[in-house]
């Protein structure tokens, strides 16, 4: 775990990687709480922008290449999807 911390002492980002190797990137707001997470994770990326409790929407493209992006509600249930099909 690599870990800046801000004028105040909080996290304002940092760099981790998971017990399955896999890399994460985590950005925070200016009381610590983490807002923005990017990773590599079992052959598919994603971006998860939060709101301090958990994600909101969510940006991936899996490991076929298929993109997606998820809209969460406030009680973290999905509430809509976008995707492509990559079989065309």
């Amino acid at each position: 775990l690599l870990s800046l911390l801000g004028s105040n002492g909080q996290p304002a980002a940092a760099l981790s990687v998971g017990l399955d190797d896999a890399p994460f990137l985590s950005l925070f707001d200016p009381m610590g709480v983490e807002r923005l997470l990017m990773g590599a994770v079992a052959g598919a990326t994603v971006v998860n922008l939060g709101d301090g409790i958990r994600p909101r929407l969510v940006l991936g493209v899996a490991e076929n290449g298929r993109p997606s992006v998820g809209f969460y509600g406030d009680d973290g249930a999905l509430r809509s999807e976008l995707s492509v099909d990559t079989k065309q």
